[in-house]
This record gives structure tokens, sequence and C-alpha cells, in this order.
């Protein structure tokens, strides 16, 4: 009854690291399922947060005395931050972008005067709602 003789510590070491890597490869399975659900949730509510997004470009404008200025108004829920490009390369140095909802805003923009006309992409939070793309000529400000 004692002549019996058990696993080596050598096959019970490996078969302890293979089980433990089969068991990992199955937790990061089911976790990464979670994990891109997460991210096209999160896609799509940008997607229809960008799809809400209702501002106006008032005025883009230049005079050698104050410089540039975009005001923009805007009619939506979301704070809302811009990029600003200068005849489609440029990107104009504006100061802050950010405009609360339902605010109109003036905003120092220096870059305008290198160009004819300016767009304007809102931003909510880090997504970039390209697909609400405002172009504006750039006119001489009043008074000049």
């Amino acid at each position: 009854m004692f002549n019996k003789k058990g696993v080596s510590p050598i096959v019970a070491t490996v078969l302890l690291i293979a089980v433990t890597i089969v068991l990992v490869i199955l937790v990061i399975g089911w976790t990464s399922k979670f994990i891109k659900q997460d991210n096209l949730k999160s896609e799509t509510e940008i997607s229809l947060r960008c799809s809400e997004v209702d501002y106006n470009v008032l005025n883009a404008c230049y005079d050698f005395d104050s410089g540039g200025r975009l005001t923009i108004e805007n009619n939506g829920g979301d704070t809302l931050s811009f990029k600003v490009g200068v005849d489609g390369g440029n990107v104009g140095t504006c100061g802050n972008v950010y405009v609360s909802s339902y605010e109109r805003k003036e905003i120092n923009c220096n870059g305008l005067s290198s160009g004819n006309y300016v767009k304007v992409i809102p931003i909510i939070g880090k997504a970039d709602c390209s697909n609400k793309i405002v172009q504006v000529d750039i006119t001489a400000c009043d008074g000049v």
C-alpha cells in the first residue's frame, strides 16, 4: 500500500502554472467584453451629445488695435470648447474658448489676421464634434 508513487514535483509545478495561465486568459477574455461595451456606449453617447450641439458664430473680425475676435452663442445645454482654424490650415491663438450653455461670449483670437475665413469646431469634454463645423468669413471689426 505504501509503494505507490505520487506525481513528481516538476510535473505538479508545470500543471499548476498551466492551470493558472488558462484561468488568467479566461478572466481577460471575460472582462474585455465589458470594456468593449463601455467604449461603444461612450462613443454612442458622444455622437448623441454632438447631435444636440446648437451654436452660432455671430462674428469673426480683426482690427489692428484690438486683434481678432470671435463672438459665439451657445444655444445648447452643454458647455462647449472650440478648435479654431483659419483658412484651412493655420490655427488661431484663442484664449478662454469655453462657452457655457445658453451663453454668448466674445473670444480674443489673434490668429484671425492671417486669413479670409475661420472654421470653428465644437468640442464636448474631449469629444470632437466635427460634424457641426461652422465656417465664417473674417471681416473688419466695427469702428474700423
